[in-house]
């Protein structure tokens, strides 16, 4: 009697490659590798070619022996194990690669795509400045558009949108001053219903250029199956996945694919600066300019950039053909960690190309810096648009969430790391004494580092020692005593409104106060007979006092319709007036100045500024200061000054005083409602006031060379001093999350 025993790697492996799958042979770095598609759930796996070999031979038939034998004849160089390759098929069928012919296989797949999409929902939490929804198919949409916009990627078309490009970017070289002096004014664009119009046109350059992508992918005969929505910081945007680009043989081709969409938005920052050169200001103008900046400040920040991983990360690892760039960058990093922290040697796979271990190293330490930089930069923009709002603490829980998941997700793969049985053990702890002692040693000494000190501030420039004339009681300007540039006494009377609602107000106050003169002297005489008459005559006397209280207010009311200078001086104009916006509940004003010929007649409402008077050879630049700077300022120090309607030249100037008393009146030049960045509010008498406490500080400008008119405005410096780096960077910190 013959027994038979067969061993687990004679029998037949019970798996079987998925026949729906795709694939394509690339050579990256001189080594084969296979792409693999898989269409049901639009994923993509890199396989070398021992590994695709081995999933070729899963058929249901062929044994673990007859694979390890099979593989180590075509791939002799390739250490092959059965323990080897049954890791890999675990991992086949993790990734979705195979089918598996046993029992009980659905809850196991079903328990790995729950806790997939848990992870995907938590994720979502931890960076609500990037905020992802689902896509849909753009296929049929695709399939329409690209036969009518394809031409644009044509060899004609690049060199043409290529050409216009440089020619925009030569136009703004050679004319760099008046470039700089057209970008005067720039914020008004932001005023009123304006910003709405920013946003639109922003999102609509933000699609045309995922649009671009996928116009690409299409056009190399790739697919694109996803397309959706995408918030980032708040702006609307599309996102497209051409993954199915990794499909390309061609290197150059899937490098083109992820340049399209920064292609196609510089194209149109290009025409956008063309249009913007030569039209008026206004709101065309400033929109093209706003397209312009977004289409080439967001290409070089972000897209372009391969610190992130955006177009220029992929694009970058596809030219120096190294998929998983960031990965392989972490990988030569922890490489490096381990031959130092546990005297192991890095192992090589043929997948890691060796040559480029340094500045795999030297990536992995600076995207990390920049991510965090930019970030920064982020929630320091939300914080200013959302804190003159009152939405201060909506702010913080942005960054937090933000912020959490880039020191989260780092933390817990480290934690996940050094936990593994037996690492702890083997770790050299003089030299991680050494390290960490050595990190101490570097950050106290750079965070000693003297670094000067700057506090900023919004600055406008008036007359030196004028006066603002308001306009306290509102009324049609009737009459104007003087013009820009004259010289008044203090008392000499500058203009006079009239109000006709006022002027029947008057009317019928003083009607009603004589007929009440009439009754008290009636009743008068017949007080001395009539005991009614005399019981009347105090209601009378108290009806009289608010009779005559009322027309007193009325007749001041009326006064200062009048608008009297109280100090000798020469009269300047005010700065220009924007036209509230629709939201504005006030009789709608002017635009320009009270002295405007088509201004005639104009309706000045409460705390309007009818003109300045003060000294004609001096101007004082006047700037506003946070209370949690202001004691930082002193008399003497140095500043220097920059005007958005001059920004191609600075200023410097000492401070001559600081000011101790709240400002409780903002200038309209900067106030946020008509386009400036002072958030204000509008008290009972119609004048806008600062919503946090700022005081004023004033340096001199001599205009006699310089030409300074009043009513400019911009931004300043002033050097305090010298402070550490880290005390520095702990204050500004402080400053961003403050909660008051």
């Amino acid at each position: 009697m013959s027994m038979s025993f067969t061993t687990v790697e004679d029998r037949p492996v019970p798996l079987r490659m998925r026949p729906d799958l795709t694939w394509q042979r690339q050579t990256q770095q001189g080594l084969a590798w296979y792409i693999i598609k898989d269409p049901a759930a639009l994923k993509y796996l890199r396989l070398r070619e021992e590994q695709f070999a081995a999933l070729q031979m899963l058929d249901g038939k062929n044994s673990l022996g007859e694979i390890v034998s099979s593989l180590r004849s075509r791939f002799p160089a390739v250490a092959i194990s059965s323990s080897r390759l049954q890791a890999m098929f675990t991992a086949f069928y993790q990734s979705g690669l195979i089918l598996s012919e046993g029992d009980g296989q659905a809850t196991g797949l079903l328990d790995r795509s729950r806790k997939k999409r848990r992870r995907q929902v938590g994720t979502k939490f931890l960076s609500l400045l990037w905020i992802k929804f689902p896509g849909v198919d753009p296929d049929p949409f695709l399939n329409w558009l690209v036969p009518r916009t394809g031409w644009l990627f044509s060899f004609p078309a690049v060199v043409v949108g290529l050409a216009s490009i440089v020619a925009a970017l030569l136009l703004i070289a050679v004319q760099f001053d008046q470039f700089l002096g057209k970008l005067a004014g720039f914020q008004s664009v932001f005023a009123g219903g304006n910003f709405a119009w920013v946003m639109v046109a922003l999102a609509l350059t933000k699609c045309a250029h995922e649009l671009g992508h996928a116009v690409a992918c299409k056009r190399f005969g790739c697919e694109c199956h996803q397309i959706g929505l995408l918030l980032l910081v708040f702006t609307p945007c599309l996102y497209c996945d051409t993954s199915d680009s990794w499909m390309l043989r061609s290197k150059w081709q899937r490098a083109a694919v992820g340049a399209a969409g920064m292609y196609v938005e510089l194209v149109i920052a290009a025409i956008c600066t063309f249009i913007w050169w030569n039209t008026s200001p206004g709101l065309l103008h400033y929109l093209c300019l706003s397209t312009m900046a977004v289409g080439s400040v967001s290409t070089l920040v972000f897209n372009a950039n391969p610190l992130l991983r955006y177009d220029g990360y992929y694009i970058l690892s596809d030219l120096i053909e190294v998929p998983n760039l960031s990965g392989k960058a972490r990988s030569a990093i922890v490489g490096l960690a381990e031959r130092w922290f546990f005297g192991k040697e890095a192992s090589s796979p043929t997948s890691h190309p060796t040559q480029y271990s340094i500045v795999f190293a030297l990536y992995a330490v600076a995207a990390p810096i920049y991510r965090w930089f930019v970030m920064l930069v982020l929630c320091w923009l939300v914080v200013e648009v959302l804190a003159p709002y009152g939405l201060r603490p909506i702010a913080y829980g942005l960054i937090l969430s933000s912020l959490g998941g880039m020191v989260l997700v780092p933390l817990y793969r480290m934690a996940k790391y050094l936990l593994t049985p037996g690492r702890l053990e083997r770790m050299k702890k003089a030299r991680l004494a050494i390290f960490v002692l050595g990190l101490l040693i570097a950050v106290a000494v750079i965070a000693v580092v003297p670094v000067p000190r700057y506090v900023s501030a919004i600055v406008v420039t008036r007359p030196c020692n004028a006066e603002r004339i308001y306009v306290s009681v509102p009324g049609h300007l009737a009459e104007i005593h003087v013009r820009p540039g004259d010289q008044v006494e203090a008392g000499e009377s500058l203009a006079r409104l009239e109000d006709s609602h006022m002027q029947v107000l008057m009317a019928q106050s003083r009607g009603r106060h004589r007929r009440l003169q009439e009754q008290l002297r009636l009743l008068q005489r017949q007080a001395t007979e009539n005991r009614t008459a005399a019981e009347r005559l105090p209601e009378l006397r108290e009806a009289m006092a608010a009779s005559q209280a009322r027309l007193d207010q009325l007749e001041s009311e009326q006064e200062q319709l009048r608008l009297v200078s109280h100090v000798e001086g020469t009269v300047f104009p005010p700065p220009p007036k924007i036209r509230p916006d629709r939201g504005d509940r006030q009789l709608v004003g002017y635009e320009g100045t009270p002295f405007d010929t088509e201004n005639r007649s104009a309706w000045l409402n409460s705390g309007d500024t009818f003109c300045l008077v003060g000294e004609s050879r001096k101007i004082e630049a006047v700037l506003l200061i946070d209370q949690t700077e202001i004691d930082r300022v002193r008399v003497g120090q140095n500043v220097r000054i920059r005007f958005t309607a001059l920004s191609s030249r600075t200023w410097t100037s000492i401070i001559d005083s600081v000011g101790t008393d709240r400002v409780e009146v903002a200038p309209p030049e900067v106030a946020l409602r008509t386009g400036g960045v002072l958030a204000t509010e509008r008290n009972r008498s119609g004048i806008e006031q600062p919503v946090d406490t700022i005081y004023e500080v004033r340096a001199l400008i001599e205009t006699s060379a310089d030409g300074v008119p009043p009513g400019l405005h911009g931004y300043a410096r002033i050097l305090v001093g010298w402070e550490p780096l880290g005390e520095t960077a702990w204050e500004r910190l402080v400053e961003l999350f403050r909660l008051s």
